[in-house]
Parts: C-alpha cells; structure tokens; sequence
C-alpha cells in the first residue's frame, strides 16, 4: 500500500493566493424573482466591471418603472 502524503490546510496561505487572482468566481441559489440577476448586475456595476459602451445600448433599451428610468449606468 502506498503511502500518501498530506499537507495541512492553513487558511493564511489560501487566502494570500486567493487575494493574487484576478478572477472570483460564486454562485447564486435561489427561486424565481430572488434578485439573483440583480445581484450579480449590482456587483459589476459597483466593482465598475460594465463599461459606459455596455451600458449605452441599455439605457435605450429599459423601459421605465414606476416612472423612473435607470440613471446608474
């Protein structure tokens, strides 16, 4: 039987490497109409992952709600 070697687990240096990566990757769970789109638009908008040129195209596009359109792109 081979022997397997194992290396103990130490938050300190996971998150060191997680904090070098420029990708995050999460999921979202949840029933119709939780906010889950909106979320995750939310978090690009605040991290300014959208660009103006992106946004542009959806200002034309989104109809109004409750006499208000949408001003944070």
């Amino acid at each position: 039987m081979a022997a397997t070697a194992t290396k103990s687990f130490s938050i300190d240096e996971f998150l060191a490497e997680e904090r070098e990566k420029d990708l995050l990757r999460f999921s979202t769970a949840g029933s119709v109409d939780d906010g889950k789109s909106t979320l995750i638009g939310r978090l690009l908008y605040d991290t300014q992952s959208v660009y103006e040129t992106r946004c542009d195209p959806l200002k034309a596009r989104a109809r109004p709600r409750r006499g208000r359109s949408i001003s944070h792109c």
